[in-house]
């Protein structure tokens, strides 16, 4: 797989992956706009409370910590981060996103056995809910664990099944399995899902080189630059062209 499309993955993937650290809950544990973007989160300056008599304020008081270190996170101060959503997980241990977003942390800190048992964690608190596998999938194929990744993507799948991103990672670890068949048919999935797709097309085109398809690779690549440059993607479209560049000769 080119290095375009090993960038242009990542990028796809962390985002998906942080956006377990960029919701906010308010005092009822309803969530709330992204950090920045609403009305009701909490104030940085105050404190948290300590311990507390009641559940009511024990949970409010959980989502504080949570709430601080989603800011942390956010801010990169990891290690704060991960004290807070420490302190959120012992005020209530049922917190499924306060494990969520520790192990979003734990991850990019490179504790991938870490972020990995917190993510069980999440899904164990929370069974329906395809974002933990997703993220956990990520995790495993950042280990190189692609079967494990493979089964954590085909749980979020069917929890989820229009994602497109969620494909992709599947694609993604199913490439790097050498099952090139598979990758070809969830990167065109996740196309078919989101059509404007540009890295899902680089992504397909390089499983298509990789089994020979010389005409099918280049086909998708020249739809990957057209959209790279739609999307004014300069620098991935300028290095697309050189890839069709190289098949042509």
């Amino acid at each position: 797989m080119n290095s375009l499309v090993i960038r242009c993955l990542l990028v796809a993937l962390i985002g998906g992956f942080l956006c377990a650290c960029e919701v906010k809950v308010n005092t009822s544990g309803e969530p709330v706009n992204k950090v920045g973007t609403t009305e009701n989160t909490t104030k940085e300056t105050s404190s948290p409370k300590s311990e507390t008599s009641s559940a009511k304020e024990s949970t409010s008081n959980a989502e504080d910590y949570y709430n601080r270190g989603v800011d942390k996170g956010r801010s990169g101060n990891k290690e704060g981060a991960i004290a807070d959503f420490n302190e959120a997980i012992r005020l209530k241990p049922d917190y499924g996103a306060a494990y969520s977003s520790r192990a979003t942390v734990k991850s990019l800190s490179g504790d991938n056995q870490g972020a990995i048992t917190d993510f069980g964690e999440a899904i164990r608190i929370q069974p329906d809910n395809a974002i933990p596998y997703y993220n956990r999938g990520i995790v495993k194929s950042k280990s190189k664990d692609w079967d494990g990744a493979i089964a954590d993507f085909n749980e979020a799948i069917r929890l989820k099944p229009d994602s497109a991103g969620i494909y992709v990672g599947r694609g993604e670890a199913k490439y790097r399995s050498a099952d090139y068949k598979g990758a070809i048919t969830d990167f065109s999935e996740a196309i078919r899902i989101e059509p404007e797709n540009a890295y899902a097309y680089n992504a397909r085109g390089s499983s298509k080189l990789t089994s020979k398809d010389i005409e099918g690779a280049k086909m998708d690549f020249q739809k990957a630059a057209e959209l790279y440059k739609q999307q004014g993607n300069e620098e991935y479209y300028n290095y697309t062209i050189k890839e069709i560049e190289k098949l042509s000769q």
